[in-house]
């Protein structure tokens, strides 16, 4: 039944615009961001092994709004080969190539949009994105360029999180900026409820994408979104 639970709450996303054109890019955040997340980073390496598992054989790997680059360091580390990681912050790319560096991870930082991504058609055997799309406007854009790079028989998973969930993780969520973090400036998970897509929204925008092999897996706040060239 929570699968289908409904919700009158609007999409509210301000993430682009409280942080400038270049995304999350305020010094202060990303350094909080990424000292909130390190102590998470299971979840980055499950997500990882999730990705993998849909192209075992990939060699052409990228992991867009990557960040700090959990998931892009994750990837390589599993697979001991290159991961391109995408972000438009140069600050959070700093970051990224700085962890990496740490952890003997192999990634190549690449500053660029997700809505004009930087590879030529055809070129990717696999690609992810984790807590990322609620950051955007509008995700059919991203969708429209995964299509284009993804190699035939290629493969991505998107995963997030969803507006249409209990009301009491979204209260959570606000207590925890308030207490924990201090008002630093992270917008705590509250906000990234608020500017999450509910099933419904993602099911319409998956219909009308360029995509005919899909996959929407829906958890109590979290959703899953595979992608099949």
């Amino acid at each position: 039944m929570l699968a289908k639970r409904k919700t009158k709450n609007p999409r509210i996303c301000d993430f682009p615009l409280s942080h400038g054109e270049k995304g999350m890019n305020d010094s202060k955040f990303v350094e909080d961001y990424f000292k909130t997340w390190k102590r998470a980073k299971y979840f980055f390496r499950r997500i990882a092994k999730k990705t993998l598992k849909l192209n075992p054989d990939a060699v052409d790997i990228a992991d867009i709004g990557t960040g700090p680059g959990f998931l892009a360091i994750g990837l390589s580390k599993f697979t001991g080969k290159r991961v391109i990681a995408v972000d438009i912050s140069p600050n959070m790319l700093k970051k990224a190539q700085s962890y990496a560096n740490a952890a003997n991870a192999k990634i190549e930082i690449i500053e660029a949009s997700c809505e004009k991504l930087p590879f030529e058609d055809n070129s990717l055997d696999l690609l992810s994105s984790s807590s990322f799309i609620h950051c955007l406007q509008d995700i059919q854009p991203l969708f429209s360029e995964i299509n284009r790079v993804l190699r035939k028989d290629g493969a991505a998973l998107i995963t997030g999180f969803r507006r249409d969930t209990w009301r009491i993780f979204e209260r959570l969520g606000d207590l925890h900026k308030k207490y924990f973090l201090k008002n630093k400036p992270m917008e705590g998970f509250g906000a990234v409820l608020r500017a999450s897509f509910t099933k419904n929204e993602l099911l319409e925008i998956l219909q009308e994408s360029s995509f005919r092999n899909y996959k929407l897996n829906i958890g109590i706040v979290s959703v899953e979104i595979v992608l099949r060239k």
